[in-house]
Order: C-alpha cells, then structure tokens, then sequence
C-alpha cells in the first residue's frame, strides 16, 4: 500500500527534504536556508518527473461543470515534454472547426519545468495546442453569453501537493483555480496513441445511455441513483429519496483502470446509518466499479431483474441457433415453420418492454404475411405480458389472454397476438413454455448489462438471450 505525504502551503519548500527523507537519509532539513530548501525540492521533483521513462498519465479537470480529461505526459530531461490526449476539444484545434463534437487524437511536444513560488511548481510555460485549449480564454460555442471570454478555465501550472514515497503518484492543485488532479506514472514502454485509444474505449463501454439508471452500492446495503453515467456529469440522489429535492450533480474522469469523481462525494446509508465517502474506483472483471477508497462501494446498473422490468428499457430476445437453447431452439425451429403455415407468415423479431400509453408490459413480434391479394405486408403482434421479479437474479413470466383488448377490432396489433397464439402451435409452445419458467439472469457487465443471459433454474440447457432494444 502507497503511503502518501501531506505538504502544506507553508511547509512546501521543505518538500526536497521530505523526498530525500524516502532515502532514509536523516539530514536536518533546518541546517539549511529556505532558498535552499525549495531548490532541493526543484532539483528533486524534476528528478521524479523525469525517472524512469518519465511518462505519466495526468487525470485533468477545469471546471465541475466538464467531465475530466485523460492526457500522457513524457517528461524528457532537456525540458520537453510530449502531451497527448484523445477529446473532442482537440478536435477542434484539428479541424480548425469551433462546433467539431468528434473526438480526435493528439500528440505536441513543448516545454515544463518546476519553478520554485511558495512552493514547488510544474509549469507547462510553453504554448501547447492540444492542452493550453483549457486555459485559453477563447469564447466556446456552447457555453452561454455570459461565459465568454472566459473558455474552459483550466490551468497550465500546478502547486505539486502531495507524493507516494515511491514517487508513482503526484497530487496536484491547479494554481489559479485550485483544482485537485492526480498523476500517475505509467510504463516508459507505453504507447501514447495506444494507450489513449484504450482509454476512449473504456469511456465508452462503462456507461450505456440504453442503461436508464445506474446505481452507488453502498457498504450498509442502501442504494443512491446516478443518472446521466454515459455524460461524465451525473445526477445522483438517494434511491429513496426526493429527485427535485436531493439530486446533486457530480463531474467524473474515465481513466485506463476507472473513474474518479473530480471532488469526494460523501452519501448517506440509511440502513446501516454511517457516512461514506468516496471517490476513486477501479473497473473489476465483472464489469462492476468498486471504490477505492474503501473497498466497498461499488458502482452498477439496478439488479438484472430490475434492468427486465424497468420501465425505461426494452428487450429483444436473441432468437437463432445462438440466442436460444435446449426446449426454447426446439420450441423456435417448430415456430419458424408453423408460421409458414398460417398465412405464409415470418417473425421478423421478438421483443419485451413497458407500454407507458398502456401503462402495462408486452411481448411484441413483428411478422411478415400475405393478405388477401397475396401481397406480403407486414404485421405486428402483442400479447399482454408481465415480468415478476422473483429475486435480484431470477424472473418469471406471465400473459393475460383474457384482456377484452383482443377482441378490439380497432386493436389490430393485439388481435394479431392472440391470432398468432391461438393458430401458430410453435408460437404458443414458445410463450407457454417462457411462461412457466423460472429464469435465473446473468450478465457479462454489471455496470452496462446490454445483454443478459436467461437460463431456465431447472435445466441450463434452456435459456434465451435478451439485447437492450432500441426501437
């Protein structure tokens, strides 16, 4: 475990002192003058920048109201440094183009150096393009009137705050604005534009915007809501809680590894009744985020059964040879051919959701047939259904066929349901054997479960795969 060292506004020019201290040398920092004292801590901090490789990975933010930044730094010994990022705000320096939304990668060398003011100081006292974007004063488009002039407000220098005494991990405070950064070392061996490409592809696998809610796990058991996960710029409030009235907004940055919020958030648990506060949180095998700073907390969408019946989300069955096994194959291979059968009908697909018109849930399969003047047109058929959660992990399914919808005539798409149901022997078998299942769900990603797996409780052979479905 990395032990990190505090250094005050007023004790930061015994800094050199202090990192000599990891050496365990025991030199009393006082024979010297404070001049002295903070030329050490120059000499020594520029040390650190530049051992190894000196490449580092820099989690930067300018305001609460942007997501953080992702760059690498190469710090070189004769004063450059090399700066590369993967944004949209590169993009317009790129494409010379102010209103570009495309994310660009980019890569310019400039100069650093630590300079000494109350304390040890990494300026970046050379223009560089695709980072001084942020402390340019320059108008952005899609801020209001009243923020022009005034850019991203971002800085270019930072008081050097605190260390590990492995020297792997700086803290930073941006020196006009005050912001709290990290940065970490990385391989020297590491490849900037590769590694950027990772990070962009770990943006955007963590948060789905088909994932309506996300939510904070925390220790006790109580849930907080996070909305917006796919912006950077969550809304989150208590699960049950007032939205109008407790919802905070919180800016994030997606690392290589995580996130980490740009300030510590501390939420409540009102089961276990304790404070948690929380921060920095690592990417697990499961998809899942678990927070650092306690090793806890985790971040994830809602249970899988509450992700089948949300009101917000639809799900398309993964009907073939890979998307459906065991009875569930049988039951659509004998679908496939009784449609043809009735009408010279094919289902085109499959899908589940809330009607928020109807204020119910249905299964919905759209088909193809030939009417009466032998044309093939397409049809749509729903049936009333219901997701029972039957535990976090396991669902069951029910229909109503006795619904006086069906016999609507106006209702053609619910007629058509219960047509297809009570004429199509394959069609009934299908449902009829999803309805008297109990699904056990499993999903490759907790934090963004875009497919989840369901597998009959009482024989693995039989399951189904469900796609988050977007009309």
């Amino acid at each position: 475990m990395k032990k990190f060292f505090n250094i005050s506004a007023v004790a930061l020019i015994m800094a050199g002192a202090l990192l000599s201290s990891c050496t365990h040398e025991e030199d009393d920092i006082f024979d010297q003058s404070a001049a002295d004292r903070l030329n050490n801590a120059i000499s020594n901090y520029t040390d650190v920048l530049t051992n190894r490789g000196g490449k580092w990975e820099l989690e930067y933010f300018t305001t609460s109201d942007e997501p953080g930044y992702v760059y690498v730094m190469t710090f070189n010994k004769n004063g450059t440094v090399t700066m590369a990022g993967e944004n949209m705000w590169i993009g317009n320096v790129i494409t010379n183009n102010p209103n570009n939304t495309t994310v660009y990668y980019g890569s310019a060398t400039s100069l650093w150096e630590v300079i000494g003011d109350n304390g040890p100081v990494l300026s970046f006292n050379s223009y560089n393009p695709y980072f001084h974007i942020f402390s340019d004063p320059a108008d952005i488009p899609s801020t209001t009137p009243n923020d022009a002039g005034h850019g991203h407000t971002g800085d270019y220098e930072f008081d050097i705050m605190k260390y590990s005494d492995d020297g792997d991990t700086l803290y930073l405070q941006g020196k006009k604005h005050e912001v709290n950064m990290i940065m970490t070392r990385i391989p020297a061996t590491t490849d900037d534009r590769t590694y950027m490409s990772e990070v962009t592809a770990m943006a955007d696998s963590f948060f789905n915007a088909n994932i309506a809610e996300n939510y904070i796990n925390l220790p006790g058991g109580y849930r907080d809501v996070v909305l917006d996960g796919a912006t950077s710029i969550m809304t989150i409030y208590p699960e049950t809680g007032d939205r109008i009235v407790e919802a905070t907004s919180h800016n994030c940055i997606i690392t290589h590894d995580g996130l980490s919020f740009m300030n510590a958030i501390t939420l409540h648990d009102s089961i276990d009744g304790n404070d948690y506060t929380i921060q920095h949180f690592v990417r697990q095998a499961d998809g899942s985020l678990l927070c650092t700073d306690d090793n806890k907390t985790t971040i994830t969408a809602d249970h899988l059964s509450g992700c089948l019946a949300s009101h917000n989300m639809s799900w398309r069955l993964a009907l073939g040879t890979t998307g459906v096994g065991g009875k569930f194959l049988d039951d659509y291979n004998a679908l496939v051919t009784d449609m043809r059968g009735y009408r010279t009908s094919t289902l085109t697909s499959m899908y589940f959701g809330w009607n928020p018109t109807e204020n119910r849930y249905e299964l919905t399969f759209p088909f193809t047939f030939r009417n009466s003047r032998n044309r093939v047109v397409s049809g749509r058929g729903i049936l009333i259904a219901n997701v029972v959660k039957v535990d976090n992990n396991s669902v069951t399914f029910s229909f109503d066929f006795d619904d006086p919808i069906y016999s609507d005539s106006k209702q053609v798409n619910y007629v058509y349901g219960l047509s297809y149901y009570n004429n199509v022997a394959g069609l009934k078998k299908f449902i009829d054997d999803m309805a008297s299942t109990t699904f056990t769900l499993s999903t490759a990603d907790l934090l963004a479960p875009t497919t989840i797996n369901m597998v009959d409780q009482s024989n693995a052979d039989n399951f189904i795969t469900v796609n988050v479905y977007t009309p």
